[in-house]
Parts: structure tokens; sequence; C-alpha cells
């Protein structure tokens, strides 16, 4: 009788944990504008950490990028996702969006997600040739994070933007050479 009791107990706490586990909040991905189909940004700062001078270089920046290459690049910045898997919501954004054109698959998304201290990058299979998973993990880690870290959340979007385009584009920088 008390092995059935434990069982019982067990059972329970179990069910309502994986509940609560089910119900706790998660940012959808369908939360987050698509400031390119809203007003043509390619930017989507939900953290307010961009000025609106910046976003508006960035976005000066990134067009140029689009019409010298057709690469469709997207920066977005959210506070939190909750406790979700950051590559994986990085690569339902960049699908939902449709980041890229869909006859090249050729889109690249810089997802930053302030709570989590993560930066995440997408490329799609268009981009992947020009810019390596390597690549990616190396950009953040040498042009973005120690800046990042001093608080220089602008310079260092601009910073890891600046060398993802100089890497798209053939001319990567020296510690990617390396």
């Amino acid at each position: 009788m008390r092995i059935l009791f434990i069982i019982i107990c067990f059972m329970s706490f179990h069910a309502i944990s994986q509940h609560e586990h089910d119900t706790i909040w998660k940012l959808d991905i369908k939360e987050i504008p698509n400031q390119r189909s809203i007003n043509g940004s390619c930017i989507s700062d939900e953290a307010n950490i961009l000025s609106d001078s910046l976003t508006s270089v960035i976005d000066s920046i990134i067009g140029m990028h689009e019409k010298a290459t057709t690469n469709q690049l997207a920066i977005v910045i959210v506070d939190s996702i909750g406790f979700q898997d950051s590559h994986q919501f990085g690569t339902d954004l960049f699908n939902e969006w449709g980041i890229g054109q869909k006859n090249k698959d050729n889109g690249f998304l810089m997802l930053i997600i302030m709570s989590a201290r993560r930066v995440e990058f997408v490329t799609g299979f268009g981009t992947q040739h020009l810019i390596s998973d390597n690549d990616c993990v190396k950009i953040i880690d040498n042009s973005m994070v120690p800046l990042f870290r001093e608080g220089k959340y602008e310079a260092g979007v601009s910073s890891g933007l600046k060398a993802v385009i100089n890497t798209l584009e053939g001319n990567p920088p020296t510690y990617l050479k390396e």
C-alpha cells in the first residue's frame, strides 16, 4: 500500500510539473513585428537598445549590401524568448519571415536575446558558402561579445554587422583568415 501511495504521489507531481513547464511564458515568433513588411526596415529592436539614428544608418548599410549582392539581412533584438532554444527560435523566425529570396535562399539573421546574453546567426543555404558556422562564431566572439561586455551594445551590433557584410562580400576580417 505504501508503494502504491508513493507511485501515485510521484505521478501527480510529474503531471503538475509538466503542466507548469508547458505553461511557462515563451515569446511567440508572431509577436515580433517584421519591420521589413511594415516600414521597410531591416531591424526589429524590441529591446530598444539602438538609437533611431543608428537604426537608419544600419538600414542604409544593409540596403546598399542588398542592392550589390541581393542578400537579405535582418537584425532582431529582444529582451527574452522565455525558456526556448535560441537557435531553434532564430531558425523558426528566419523561416517565418522568409528572409532571403526564395530562389536563392540568401538570407541572414542576427538575433540578439538580451536576458540570455545570447547572439545567434542564422544563414540561408545561399549564404552558407560565403559565411560558415565557424565564421559566425568567430564574428560573435571577436566583434560583438567584447563590446557587449562593456555595455556598448550599439557598437557591438555595428561591429558584428560590418564583419558579417565584409565576409559576405569576400573581404572577411583578419581573424577569420587565421
